[in-house]
Protein backbone atom coordinates (compact mmCIF):
# COMPACT_ATOMS: atom_id res chain seq x y z
CA UNK A 1 0.00 0.00 0.00
CA UNK A 2 1.46 3.37 -1.37
CA UNK A 3 1.18 6.08 2.31
CA UNK A 4 -0.88 8.51 2.12
CA UNK A 5 1.58 10.97 3.81
CA UNK A 6 5.42 10.59 4.23
CA UNK A 7 7.16 12.69 7.01
CA UNK A 8 10.84 13.41 6.92
CA UNK A 9 12.98 14.13 10.02
CA UNK A 10 15.46 16.99 9.03
CA UNK A 11 19.22 16.43 10.59
CA UNK A 12 20.55 13.61 9.57
CA UNK A 13 17.94 12.75 7.31
CA UNK A 14 17.25 15.19 5.09
CA UNK A 15 20.47 17.34 5.49
CA UNK A 16 23.45 18.23 7.98
CA UNK A 17 24.75 21.19 9.03
CA UNK A 18 28.39 21.24 10.60
CA UNK A 19 27.35 22.11 13.93
CA UNK A 20 25.90 25.45 12.79
CA UNK A 21 22.08 24.12 14.37
CA UNK A 22 23.79 23.86 17.58
CA UNK A 23 25.34 27.48 17.45
CA UNK A 24 22.35 29.13 15.81
CA UNK A 25 20.22 27.37 18.69
CA UNK A 26 22.53 28.78 21.40
CA UNK A 27 23.01 32.19 20.15
CA UNK A 28 18.90 32.89 20.05
CA UNK A 29 18.70 31.38 23.55
CA UNK A 30 21.76 33.88 24.46
CA UNK A 31 20.14 37.12 22.60
CA UNK A 32 16.90 37.04 24.04
CA UNK A 33 17.11 35.54 27.69
CA UNK A 34 20.64 37.47 28.12
CA UNK A 35 22.87 35.09 29.08
CA UNK A 36 25.53 32.63 28.12
CA UNK A 37 24.10 29.42 26.28
CA UNK A 38 26.41 27.30 25.23
CA UNK A 39 25.95 23.48 24.17
CA UNK A 40 28.63 21.36 25.87
CA UNK A 41 28.19 17.90 26.99
CA UNK A 42 24.27 17.51 26.41
CA UNK A 43 22.91 14.52 25.18
CA UNK A 44 19.84 15.68 23.73
CA UNK A 45 19.03 11.87 21.84
CA UNK A 46 16.51 13.40 19.75
CA UNK A 47 14.61 15.63 22.12
CA UNK A 48 12.00 18.58 20.81
CA UNK A 49 13.65 21.76 20.97
CA UNK A 50 11.56 23.24 23.58
CA UNK A 51 12.12 20.66 26.12
CA UNK A 52 16.07 21.22 25.31
CA UNK A 53 15.66 24.92 25.31
CA UNK A 54 14.34 24.27 28.75
CA UNK A 55 17.31 22.30 30.26
CA UNK A 56 19.46 25.13 28.70
CA UNK A 57 18.17 27.56 30.63
CA UNK A 58 17.75 25.58 33.68
CA UNK A 59 20.85 25.08 33.89
CA UNK A 60 21.08 29.27 34.32
CA UNK A 61 18.42 29.42 36.53
CA UNK A 62 15.97 30.36 34.30
CA UNK A 63 12.84 28.59 34.75
CA UNK A 64 10.18 29.11 31.72
CA UNK A 65 6.88 27.36 30.83
CA UNK A 66 6.09 25.90 27.26
CA UNK A 67 4.11 28.79 26.70
CA UNK A 68 6.62 31.39 27.13
CA UNK A 69 6.46 34.56 25.35
CA UNK A 70 10.28 35.03 25.74
CA UNK A 71 10.66 31.63 24.88
CA UNK A 72 8.73 31.49 21.61
CA UNK A 73 10.41 34.92 20.80
CA UNK A 74 13.55 32.50 20.98
CA UNK A 75 12.20 30.14 18.42
CA UNK A 76 11.42 32.95 16.06
CA UNK A 77 15.13 34.06 16.30
CA UNK A 78 16.27 31.09 15.56
CA UNK A 79 14.13 31.22 12.00
CA UNK A 80 15.80 34.92 11.53
CA UNK A 81 19.40 33.79 12.03
CA UNK A 82 18.73 30.41 9.73
CA UNK A 83 17.05 32.93 6.99
CA UNK A 84 20.35 35.38 7.38
CA UNK A 85 22.40 32.60 6.68
CA UNK A 86 24.03 31.99 3.69
CA UNK A 87 22.96 29.46 1.16
CA UNK A 88 24.68 26.49 1.18
CA UNK A 89 27.31 27.47 3.49
CA UNK A 90 27.90 25.08 5.93
CA UNK A 91 25.37 22.77 5.07
CA UNK A 92 25.03 19.62 3.36
CA UNK A 93 21.91 18.27 1.52
CA UNK A 94 22.28 14.00 1.49
CA UNK A 95 22.49 12.11 -1.82
CA UNK A 96 19.28 11.06 -3.00
CA UNK A 97 17.20 13.63 -0.86
CA UNK A 98 16.30 15.90 -3.37
CA UNK A 99 15.30 13.04 -6.12
CA UNK A 100 12.98 11.39 -3.29
CA UNK A 101 11.02 14.55 -2.19
CA UNK A 102 10.33 15.45 -5.89
CA UNK A 103 8.79 11.57 -6.91
CA UNK A 104 7.43 11.08 -3.49
CA UNK A 105 5.89 14.73 -3.65
CA UNK A 106 4.53 13.87 -7.21
CA UNK A 107 2.27 11.25 -5.58
CA UNK A 108 1.84 11.49 -2.21
CA UNK A 109 1.25 14.48 1.03
CA UNK A 110 4.68 14.87 2.38
CA UNK A 111 5.13 16.48 5.66
CA UNK A 112 7.74 17.05 8.50
CA UNK A 113 8.11 15.48 11.85
CA UNK A 114 11.23 17.15 13.50
CA UNK A 115 12.47 18.19 16.95
CA UNK A 116 13.44 21.66 15.32
CA UNK A 117 10.76 24.37 16.27
CA UNK A 118 9.23 25.29 12.83
CA UNK A 119 10.93 28.50 12.50
CA UNK A 120 14.66 26.78 12.42
CA UNK A 121 12.86 23.92 10.45
CA UNK A 122 11.96 26.44 7.70
CA UNK A 123 15.35 28.28 7.97
CA UNK A 124 17.14 25.32 7.38
CA UNK A 125 15.44 24.03 4.04
CA UNK A 126 16.02 27.46 3.25
CA UNK A 127 19.87 27.48 3.55
CA UNK A 128 20.45 24.58 1.96
CA UNK A 129 18.42 25.47 -1.22
CA UNK A 130 14.77 23.65 -0.21
CA UNK A 131 11.37 25.10 -0.78
CA UNK A 132 10.07 24.65 2.25
CA UNK A 133 6.42 24.91 1.24
CA UNK A 134 6.72 21.09 -0.07
CA UNK A 135 6.65 20.46 3.79
CA UNK A 136 3.00 22.28 4.28
CA UNK A 137 2.90 21.04 7.58
CA UNK A 138 4.18 18.59 10.56
CA UNK A 139 4.65 17.94 13.76
CA UNK A 140 7.37 20.30 15.38
CA UNK A 141 9.97 20.57 18.48
CA UNK A 142 7.66 23.74 20.33
CA UNK A 143 4.52 21.54 20.01
CA UNK A 144 5.76 18.82 22.84
CA UNK A 145 8.11 17.61 25.07
CA UNK A 146 8.33 13.93 23.89
CA UNK A 147 8.88 13.48 20.54
CA UNK A 148 6.09 10.81 20.69
CA UNK A 149 3.85 13.04 21.11
CA UNK A 150 4.52 14.30 17.72
CA UNK A 151 3.07 12.23 15.24
CA UNK A 152 -0.38 12.49 16.39
CA UNK A 153 -0.23 16.43 16.25
CA UNK A 154 1.35 16.09 12.77
CA UNK A 155 -1.66 14.02 11.37
CA UNK A 156 -4.08 16.07 12.83
CA UNK A 157 -2.69 19.15 11.22
CA UNK A 158 -2.93 17.62 7.95
CA UNK A 159 -6.44 16.66 8.34
CA UNK A 160 -7.29 20.18 9.44
CA UNK A 161 -5.42 21.68 6.66
CA UNK A 162 -7.17 19.67 4.11
CA UNK A 163 -10.49 18.38 5.40
CA UNK A 164 -9.71 14.86 5.10
CA UNK A 165 -8.24 12.05 7.52
CA UNK A 166 -4.87 10.99 8.01
CA UNK A 167 -3.98 7.40 9.38
CA UNK A 168 -1.07 6.36 10.94
CA UNK A 169 -1.30 3.15 9.27
CA UNK A 170 -0.63 4.79 6.07
CA UNK A 171 1.84 7.12 7.08
CA UNK A 172 5.61 6.42 7.01
CA UNK A 173 7.91 8.36 8.83
CA UNK A 174 11.38 8.59 7.34
CA UNK A 175 14.11 9.74 10.02
CA UNK A 176 17.44 8.68 11.04
CA UNK A 177 17.51 7.57 15.16
CA UNK A 178 16.15 5.70 17.34
CA UNK A 179 13.95 8.37 18.62
CA UNK A 180 12.71 8.78 15.08
CA UNK A 181 11.85 4.76 14.68
CA UNK A 182 9.82 4.73 17.89
CA UNK A 183 7.83 8.05 17.34
CA UNK A 184 7.19 6.41 14.55
CA UNK A 185 5.94 2.88 16.23
CA UNK A 186 4.41 4.27 19.06
CA UNK A 187 1.91 6.28 16.90
CA UNK A 188 1.33 3.38 14.42
CA UNK A 189 3.44 4.43 11.36
CA UNK A 190 5.82 2.80 9.28
CA UNK A 191 9.44 3.51 9.30
CA UNK A 192 11.92 3.98 6.92
CA UNK A 193 15.74 4.35 8.58
CA UNK A 194 18.38 6.02 6.95
CA UNK A 195 21.74 5.64 8.65
CA UNK A 196 23.23 9.10 7.62
CA UNK A 197 23.09 10.40 11.06
CA UNK A 198 24.65 9.73 14.38
CA UNK A 199 23.41 6.55 13.89
CA UNK A 200 24.92 3.57 11.94
CA UNK A 201 22.74 0.76 10.63
CA UNK A 202 24.20 -1.45 13.53
CA UNK A 203 22.94 0.61 15.51
CA UNK A 204 19.83 1.13 14.16
CA UNK A 205 18.54 -2.48 13.45
CA UNK A 206 17.85 -3.94 17.47
CA UNK A 207 14.92 -0.93 17.00
CA UNK A 208 13.26 -3.13 14.24
CA UNK A 209 12.42 -0.31 11.64
CA UNK A 210 10.34 -1.73 9.03
CA UNK A 211 13.16 -0.72 5.80
CA UNK A 212 17.13 0.09 7.25
CA UNK A 213 19.22 1.46 4.27
CA UNK A 214 22.59 2.70 4.57
CA UNK A 215 21.46 6.63 2.97
CA UNK A 216 18.44 7.60 0.72
CA UNK A 217 21.14 7.32 -2.79
CA UNK A 218 22.33 3.81 -2.17
CA UNK A 219 18.82 2.96 -1.06
CA UNK A 220 16.45 4.62 -3.77
CA UNK A 221 15.25 1.93 -5.59
CA UNK A 222 14.84 -0.16 -2.25
CA UNK A 223 12.67 2.72 -0.93
CA UNK A 224 10.74 3.69 -3.32
CA UNK A 225 9.89 0.18 -3.69
CA UNK A 226 8.64 -0.31 -0.03
CA UNK A 227 6.78 3.10 -0.64
CA UNK A 228 5.28 1.46 -3.81
CA UNK A 229 6.57 4.86 -5.65
CA UNK A 230 8.08 3.06 -8.65
CA UNK A 231 7.31 3.58 -11.95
Amino acid sequence: MSPKLILFDIDGTILHTYGVSKRIFCRALSEVFEVEVRWENYAYQGQPDRKVAQDFLARQGIGVDSDSPLLKRAFERMGELWHDHPVGQDIEVYPGVIPLIERAGSRTYLGQLTANVQPAAVGKLVAAGIDPDVFPTGGYGEDADDRNELLPIALERFRSRFNQPFDPQETVLIGDSPADILCAQYGGARVVAVATGRYDAQSLAPFNPDLLIQDLASGWSTVLDFLRLGD
